[in-house]
């Protein structure tokens, strides 16, 4: 699907889908030398090291006609690849979270066919990355609690550096994952906890830094606007009204990172010589009925999770995604437009919340995947026509 949509050119345009920008974004990862360099995502150009090097055995064979064609076309395999590796761990998550092999399977199904991680596994961009490392950053939580271990300080700090070498934000949820870690799986005091996170956090914070100027500088790159004050004060709520918008539509995104309940289309004033929309799952105050359908759905699954929490020996893991959660809710109040485009930073803590709605009831959690299924499968055989590239 991706060699697809990019021979139909919509990875060349800015925004078609959801305010994304897979054409710098596969500039970053095919080329390196030129692309997005954003210090919000600092480690994206990395990925053009492994597929210059396989360029370059390529060429040895005389097959290659078109380098950046060649690279581009390479490039493609990422997001689709750590999306793959997303399915394994929340698999292998849920094993340690002691969850039914049963509920495993259909839980995970969920996960692989939830709309967020079948997009997001096709456009070139960082969130496939990010989900990744978050659903690795709780198997790794939950694999130590299940066996009374540290884990490794190796690994726990080379997630640190990571997470924030892809989208500088997720060091937050290193945060949580790891002072929670601290304190309840290795038991340090409170204070211990909070002094070894705020070290790790810190320090790889300032590598991150560190390596994207020195390597900025080294390379004669030129940086990019992302993570820069003036990059950040273009996307900052200002009013009351924003917020209260953005809060809805994270509502929304979050149901629609399950399913592609409703997409929109507007023109896209980025298309060049050509005319083409772009989809968006942005909703208005005007949206009375989905507003009312998202409440419902909303505090229906609130009241089923709150009692089964109450009761769980893993109300630690719960927490923690209600944390990530409202971490999520409050950044995206404050800063951004388009709330589905980081539906990948928050699809795994919801699809761990929604464990007690579907747990154990095997005809109701069957009958969502299929609808998932159906629902999802419809929107992507009308992507064409959505888009009207012409």
């Amino acid at each position: 699907m991706a060699v697809f949509w990019y021979n139909k050119g919509f990875f060349q345009v800015y925004d078609i889908f959801f305010d994304a920008d897979p054409n710098t974004s596969l500039d970053s990862f095919a080329h390196g030398t030129w692309g997005r360099h954003a210090f919000s995502h600092a480690f994206m150009e990395l990925f053009a090291i492994p597929v210059r090097v396989i360029e370059m055995i390529f060429l040895q064979t005389g097959i290659v006609y078109d380098r950046l064609v060649f690279r581009e076309t390479l490039a493609l395999v990422i997001s689709p690849a750590f999306s793959a590796l997303s399915i394994l761990y929340f698999y292998r998550f849920l094993g340690a979270f002691d969850i039914n092999n049963q509920d495993s399977i259909i839980l995970t199904l969920l996960f692989a066919f939830a709309f967020t991680n079948l997009i997001f596994a096709i456009l070139p961009e960082s969130y496939a990355i990010s989900c990744f490392l978050i659903t690795y950053i709780f198997y790794y939580y939950a694999s130590c609690k299940q066996t009374s271990s540290k884990g490794s300080e190796i690994i726990w700090f080379s997630l640190a550096v990571l997470m924030a070498g892809i989208t500088i934000t997720n060091i937050a949820v290193f945060f949580m994952v790891y002072f929670a870690h601290s304190f309840k799986n290795i038991r340090l005091s409170l204070f211990e906890s909070l002094k070894r996170t705020v070290l790790f956090s810190l320090a790889a914070i300032i590598i991150v830094f560190v390596f994207y100027f020195l390597s900025h500088s080294l390379l004669n790159l030129e940086t990019g606007s992302e993570g820069t004050i003036s990059w950040v004060a273009r996307f900052i709520t200002i009013s009351a009204e924003q917020a209260g918008l953005n809060g809805l539509n994270i509502l929304s995104a979050s149901i629609n990172s399950l399913v592609a309940i409703q997409p929109e289309t507007f023109l896209n004033e980025r298309c060049k010589l050509i005319s083409c929309n772009s989809i968006t799952f942005t909703r208005s105050f005007n949206s009375q009925g989905w507003i009312l359908a998202i409440c419902t759905i909303l505090f229906l699954a609130a009241f089923t999770i709150m009692r089964k929490i109450k009761l769980s020996p893993t109300r630690d893991i719960y927490l923690l995604s209600l944390l990530i959660l409202l971490f999520n809710f409050i950044l995206h109040v404050l800063f951004g437009r388009d709330m589905f485009l980081y539906t990948q930073h928050w699809i795994v803590p919801l699809c761990i919340i929604l464990i007690p709605v579907f747990s154990g009831r095997i005809v109701l959690s069957s009958s969502i995947l299929i609808l998932v299924c159906i629902t999802n499968l419809y929107f992507f055989l009308q992507v064409d026509r959505l888009i009207n590239m012409h």
